[in-house]
């Protein structure tokens, strides 16, 4: 819009290449295979107050084709795990920024973040068993993240920062039954 304030949309391709590795348990070779992402960001970018205060934003989608997941096989035994690949897989939120230069001497910063992520179609195979993990979340995936703090620089040489992140609750892995709330 201005030297202050943009608009962009990008699409990105994403790949990771697939591989083999040995579980442990058994000393058996597997294979994997590669993952593909489309990705979808609108982002919004500006500055206001003869860019004292800086406040950003992102809008995301990304639908991902076999998406690679640490598997346990064995819940007893925590050698005996896999990559496998799930066929398919979103995740979707926003994101945003501020940053604002109250002085010389004081800077005050926070941001707040939302991704909901789904195994679409998730299928893991233990041995001859075929589990239907589709419907769970992404592991290490907290829905809302939150962070603020403040930078206080009272003297040559001293320098003074508090923050606090905040980050929601998420499954520790995506291939176990994950309980829905209602």
């Amino acid at each position: 819009f201005d030297d202050d304030r943009s608009l962009s949309f990008t699409i990105q391709r994403g790949y990771r290449s697939g591989g083999s590795a040995i579980n442990a348990a058994n000393s058996t070779a597997y294979e994997f295979d590669q993952e593909f992402t489309w990705n979808y960001e609108l982002a919004f970018r500006s500055q206001w107050f003869d860019r004292a205060l800086t406040l950003n934003s992102n809008l995301f989608y990304v639908d991902w084709s076999d998406q690679q997941q640490g598997v346990q096989l064995d819940p007893i035994n925590p050698f005996d795990f896999e990559i496998q690949n799930a066929a398919s897989s979103t995740v979707y939120g926003f994101e945003i920024e501020s940053y604002y230069e109250a002085n010389e001497d004081l800077d005050l910063y926070g941001s707040v973040g939302y991704a909901k992520t789904e195994f679409e179609d998730f299928i893991v195979f233990r041995g001859d068993e075929a589990i239907d993990f589709s419907g769970n979340e992404f592991p290490r995936a907290p829905e809302w993240t939150l962070n603020a703090g403040a930078t206080w620089r009272p003297g040559q040489n001293w320098i003074a920062n508090v923050n606090a992140n905040y980050a929601d609750s998420s499954y520790l892995r995506g291939d176990d039954f994950q309980l829905s709330e209602n």
